[in-house]
């Protein structure tokens, strides 16, 4: 039986499988995708950084400078490939605590979908990397466990994070690590539900 759940994760954990359950779970990503145009209002010489990047998904919406980093080296792989030929995006295989970037040289970040994958303690590192590399707005979404939609429900099931927090959970962890929520809403796909922030670093 645990040879059984190994496979089925390791399944679920490859780059095109995890595509696939993103367009079915979060009807293509559009919702989430129109409201981080909207919240990070990204210029071509904001520098952006992506946290927990997995394949790339979000990289076309910045017109600048980006990298994103993951700790998964086939999703790496999967968008160092797609987007060989812009010399603007770069992939790094990384943790997302212990990222060895410079004090304030992003502009803006992203970490979409990476919060429910870590512990309370990796959590809160991720989220201090992201206070000390950013100068200015920070879009972290994650799912929304309150939600009583049956196929959302499944979705998150499915997923292959094991630390889905509820609201109060999630923002102890987000003004915790120093950042302030300037905006939160609940996005609804018709599938997904997730919760979305907009927060911006403490001095």
């Amino acid at each position: 039986m645990r040879a059984v759940a190994a496979s089925v994760r390791d399944l679920l954990g490859h780059p095109r499988v995890f595509e696939l359950q993103q367009r079915l779970g979060a009807g293509g990503l559009v919702p989430l995708r129109a409201w981080l145009s909207a919240a990070l209002r990204l210029g071509p010489s904001d520098r952006v950084l992506d946290l927990c990047c997995g394949p790339g998904r979000l990289a076309d919406l910045v017109p600048g400078p980006y990298v994103g980093l993951d700790l998964d080296g086939r999703s790496v792989a999967r968008a160092r490939a797609a987007f060989a030929s812009d010399a603007r995006k770069r992939f790094i295989v990384g943790d997302a605590g212990g990222a060895a970037f410079r004090p304030k040289c992003f502009a803006k970040a992203l970490f979409v979908d990476g919060l429910h994958h870590l512990n309370d303690a990796d959590a809160a590192r991720a989220l201090a990397t992201l206070r000390a590399v950013t100068r200015e707005t920070i879009a972290i979404a994650d799912p929304a466990p309150e939600t009583r939609h049956p196929v959302s429900r499944l979705f998150q099931m499915l997923d292959l994070g094991r630390h889905i927090r509820r609201r109060p959970a999630q923002v102890a962890l987000i003004e915790g690590a120093g950042l302030a929520i300037e905006r939160e809403e609940t996005l609804y796909s018709g599938l997904a539900h997730q919760r979305v922030y907009v927060c911006r670093p403490r001095p």
